[in-house]
């Protein structure tokens, strides 16, 4: 009896380990492949799929209201900056791109951060004060500035970014409206140069992280 128990008691545990080895080989054997893929992810991000034509910092300045002081893009100038425009009643579009924005800069190292300033431009003054989007832009990164000014010289900021904003009304709304705008996220380099712009079929992690780094890289 005690031979039979002896042997279904090693049976078992010879099953357990061979369940738990297999699961542990499993686990390792995905990290493996993910590691893989975020390599691959990376080469490509080294690759630029939407470049655009150099434009001079004079083009692209601008000079906002942030909170309790105005901020303007020389003010950056040695730094990578990344733009986005949206409005902080934006119900999907904005933060998700804000989030990714966010984790690409997460995944920076500590002194690498130091260099990189992501700004958030409101093109919704009539709601967006700078006290309501600085409070919004926390809830994604604290590096993150949010900033804006009258419609006047929102549009000119626009205009030099070759992007684009309309109101559209929305009937039986308490909000009145929303607003359709450009879902791009604009990567000036040290110098104040525009050198990328990235378009939301393009927003991943890893190919913003790659942009960021090849940035940062040029002196």
């Amino acid at each position: 009896m005690r031979k039979l128990f002896k042997y279904l008691f090693f049976s078992i545990l010879i099953i357990l380990l061979s369940i738990f080895g297999g699961y542990y080989l499993w686990e390792e054997n995905k990290k493996r492949l993910w590691e893989k893929s975020k390599e691959k992810l990376w080469e490509k991000s080294s690759i630029s799929l939407w470049d655009i034509e150099e434009v001079e910092e004079s083009d692209i300045s601008f000079t906002l209201n942030g909170l309790n002081k105005t901020v303007s893009l020389s003010d950056f100038k040695g730094k990578v900056v990344l733009v986005y425009f949206g409005f902080t009643h934006c119900p999907d579009v904005c933060p998700t791109s804000l989030y990714l924005m966010s984790n690409s800069i997460k995944k920076l190292k500590d002194k690498e951060k130091l260099d990189v300033v992501p700004l958030f431009i409101s093109v919704d003054p009539n709601r967006d004060t700078p006290k309501i989007i600085s409070g919004y832009v926390k809830y994604f990164n604290k590096q993150l500035i949010g900033l804006t000014a009258d419609k006047k010289i929102i549009d000119e900021v626009i205009e030099k970014y070759n992007a684009s904003y309309s109101m559209v009304p929305m009937e039986n709304s308490k909000l009145k409206y929303t607003v359709s705008h450009t879902v791009r996220i604009y990567m000036i380099d040290r110098k104040g140069i525009l050198r990328y712009s990235i378009d939301k079929d393009d927003q991943n992690v890893y190919y913003m992280l790659g942009k960021i780094r090849e940035l940062l890289s040029l002196k």
